[in-house]
């Protein structure tokens, strides 16, 4: 049986529904809210958005990940109205590394446009990528499902550097969220998730 992670990146969004979902994944909420009561979530500071808590989360577990880990916000449904049904129906046995959840492809160039002018998007990409691009397809919002294989290929010193930019570039996670899939050699002309 596969084992699957729920990993839940809030700051104060409301994260009652992942009620739902306990009974079918281990849910790991970390919160940014500097003035969380919940006991149950990891207090993280507030640095880096959902990515930094992704890459947190990676980091932490390395010796001891999810067969495949769901990443999320922690309010999804703007980017996935059913993101409760649709991570219930997803074929987890078959996910080649990485898989994105939302609406739809969005792409940018090197800038961030049309979606986020100014944005450096190709500041990082020789390092992490190991060649410049100057063109990104991404799902808006950072939602996806990573597998351990493709954890564990990447090694814990990438994932390492990944946090230490969050902590170098304030724009990073927006950069990230239009990388994530490049990092896993995704093929966005795959079938929308």
């Amino acid at each position: 049986m596969l084992k699957i992670d729920l990993v839940v990146a809030k700051y104060k969004e409301d994260v009652s529904w992942v009620e739902e979902v306990k009974s079918k994944y281990n849910v790991i909420v970390y919160s940014k809210d500097e003035n969380e009561t919940n006991s149950d979530f990891e207090i993280l500071p507030n640095v880096g958005r959902e990515s930094q808590t992704y890459v947190h989360h990676i980091i932490k577990n390395f010796e001891n990940l999810a067969d495949c880990t769901i990443f999320t916000q922690g309010y999804p449904f703007d980017h996935k109205g059913d993101f409760v049904r649709h991570i219930s129906e997803i074929d987890y046995l078959n996910i080649d590394k990485f898989l994105p959840i939302g609406v739809g492809t969005y792409t940018c160039d090197d800038n961030g446009n049309p979606h986020h002018p100014g944005l450096q998007c190709g500041l990082y990409t020789e390092e992490l990528l190991g060649e410049y691009r100057n063109y990104f397809e991404f799902y808006p919002g950072a939602l996806f499902v990573l597998t351990k294989s493709a954890i564990l290929e990447k090694g814990i010193k990438y994932f390492q550097r990944l946090n230490d930019i969050h902590y170098e570039c304030n724009d990073f996670p927006w950069m990230v969220e239009r990388l994530w899939g490049h990092i896993f050699n995704y093929d966005y002309n795959k079938n929308l998730t």
